[in-house]
């Protein structure tokens, strides 16, 4: 999870503002995660002497003013003291991003160079060029914004038809309900709410809603509309209810480019990134582009999504648990209508096989 989605997250739960369901999934996330439990403790203590630092330049600054006005002394016109507040408390959270464990140059990090990576293709070509006629993700209203999704059906729409998108996808997403529903990862949707997604073997370009979003597990649900929805089959491939063991093969599908890429590992750690007990960990290649991406067994059933590798081992990378995203699909049943009972394992058949089945169900995110 990149550091400003940790911040993000570390103030919402401070602030009280995630509902009880994502409250409660933190708290089980902090319980078997020492190492979020430290990072949230540091960033309390770092909010508490920013705060501190914040009170006693304005107090400083006051104290200056009172006697530049009794003894006539000139203030500065270049930088007051109230623009040289906010640029040391700048300069402080920088420094702390240095420092700390979620900026990625601590001691360990320093010595190893082992920076935790979330696999969004962030480079210029993944961006296709905004069109006018396109809805924006926001509505603005007065000072602030409002959501698109909570608008009524009459003012939103989305765009069934599409011009092919030529650039590098930014990351991946796959069919999890032949209604239209499908999973990626939340951080390759962060601050939309219309996201487009491709399919150029079925020739589909169009436009998808972000249905729901889970900062806790880095995972998103995105549906498309009625029409699109007629284009595909019943998905085939299920969730399995527990990950898989210590040295099962595994493989995936995904957009690390503008055409699929088939690459395949073995599992190798039963936790994730400094022991997060919500992943696991695969010796698989993985490069930008493969967030969101399904990950499979030797039989074909989907056992997580690929989130995020250690920058200098591109094969070190970590998938959220199945059981969690069953959980979640189980819980948003009724609320988001998502239909799994036309899902379908196909069994004894070769990986190649299962490849050609299930690409036309891995579509790119831009």
């Amino acid at each position: 999870m990149e550091d400003r989605q940790h911040i993000a997250l570390f103030d919402r739960y401070l602030g009280g503002e995630m509902d009880s369901g994502e409250k409660a999934a933190f708290e089980e996330r902090l319980v078997h995660s020492e190492s979020l439990r430290n990072e949230l403790n540091e960033y309390q203590q770092f909010s508490s002497e920013i705060s501190d630092g914040g009170e006693y330049g304005t107090i400083k600054s006051e104290l200056e003013t009172i006697h530049n006005d009794l003894y006539g002394k000139k203030r500065s016109k270049i930088l007051s003291p109230k623009f040289l507040i906010p640029i040391g408390v700048a300069a402080t959270i920088t420094l702390l991003f240095m420092i700390s464990p979620w900026g990625g140059i601590n001691d360990s990090t320093m010595a190893e160079n082992n920076i935790y990576e979330p696999l969004a293709n962030t480079s210029e070509d993944s961006y296709a060029e905004e069109s006018d006629d396109v809805m924006q993700d926001f509505v603005t209203e007065g000072d602030g914004y409002i959501d698109s999704s909570q608008l009524d059906s009459e003012e939103r729409f989305l765009v069934d038809s599409m011009q092919v998108i030529d650039q590098s996808p930014h990351g991946t997403a796959f069919l999890i309900s032949e209604d239209g529903f499908f999973l990626t990862s939340k951080h390759l949707i962060e601050g939309q709410q219309i996201i487009d997604l491709q399919q150029k073997e079925l020739g589909l370009t169009f436009e998808a809603e972000v249905v729901y979003s889970d900062s806790i597990l880095d995972f998103a649900i995105l549906k498309s509309s009625i029409k699109t929805a007629l284009n595909f089959e019943a998905v085939p491939y299920e969730v399995v209810a527990e990950a898989p063991e210590l040295g099962d093969a595994v493989f995936t599908l995904g957009y690390t480019k503008k055409d699929i890429v088939y690459t395949q590992g073995v599992v190798s750690s039963e936790t994730g990134f400094e022991s997060d007990s919500i992943y696991f960990e695969v010796s698989l290649p993985s490069n930008a582009g493969h967030s969101g991406a399904p990950l499979f067994n030797e039989k074909g059933n989907l056992v997580g999504i690929i989130t995020a590798h250690l920058s200098d081992k591109q094969a070190v990378t970590y998938i959220l648990k199945p059981d969690y995203i069953q959980n979640r699909l189980d819980n948003l049943s009724d609320s988001l209508s998502i239909d799994l009972s036309t899902n379908y394992s196909k069994r004894n058949t070769s990986t190649k096989r299962l490849i050609k089945l299930y690409r036309p169900f891995i579509f790119e995110v831009h």
